[in-house]
């Protein structure tokens, strides 16, 4: 599996640095709407763990509504596609343990912003992948749901770490869906909470 910040460069090409330094000049500015204006550029998949005291900061010091509107601004492309989470990051989801424990330390802003992370996660999850759990499971279906099973487990164990009730429970109900291809995407699931690296 590759890390975040290797996904990140993969997606874009040579835009790790400046998020760093776009979060770092955010902050200094003491402006809700330059700040706002400087970071919109960036999607949330750029997000690594790295950034988590620039991000804490800039969350601690705009307050939570500002915070919350830059991320959902950040997961606008997040739009689905047929087959596969076409525009979002579906190795990104895989390492939100990592990047949600990075923010957590930093205090009570970085906390919250982690959590709606993880909402805003499952939701564009579980949004595409529900309405295709209906019918007979097919052979391009199950390669489909199985290549969903690490993304969905990253985001359930970002969600568990966090203490995120709401997420937990939204992710049992869709593996209480009954058929064949939920059963494909709870077992492909469990398989990658079993392989993943300890210690995320």
């Amino acid at each position: 599996m590759r890390t975040v910040s290797a996904h990140a460069a993969g997606r874009y090409p040579g835009q790790a640095e400046p998020l760093g330094k776009a979060l770092a000049a955010a902050r200094g500015l003491d402006d809700t709407e330059v700040a706002a204006m400087l970071l919109r550029p960036f999607a949330l998949e750029r997000l690594a763990p790295p950034h988590g005291p620039a991000f804490a900061a800039l969350a601690a010091h705009y307050g939570g509504t500002w915070t919350d509107g830059l991320l959902r601004h950040w997961t606008e492309g997040w739009r689905p596609g047929s087959y596969g989470l076409a525009q979002a990051p579906s190795e990104w989801f895989e390492d939100l343990p990592r990047l949600c424990a990075a923010l957590s330390t930093e205090g009570n802003a970085s906390t919250a912003a982690a959590r709606r992370i993880v909402e805003l996660s499952w939701t564009m999850f579980a949004g595409q992948v529900a309405p295709a759990l209906d019918g007979p499971l097919t052979s391009r279906r199950e390669a489909w749901l199985t290549a969903l099973g690490a993304p969905c487990s990253g985001i359930i164990a970002a969600a568990a770490g966090l203490g995120s009730t709401g997420v937990l429970e939204n992710a049992r109900k869709l593996a209480r869906t009954a058929g064949d291809r939920a059963h494909a995407l709870a077992m492909a699931t469990l398989r990658a909470a079993r392989d993943a690296p300890s210690g995320l």
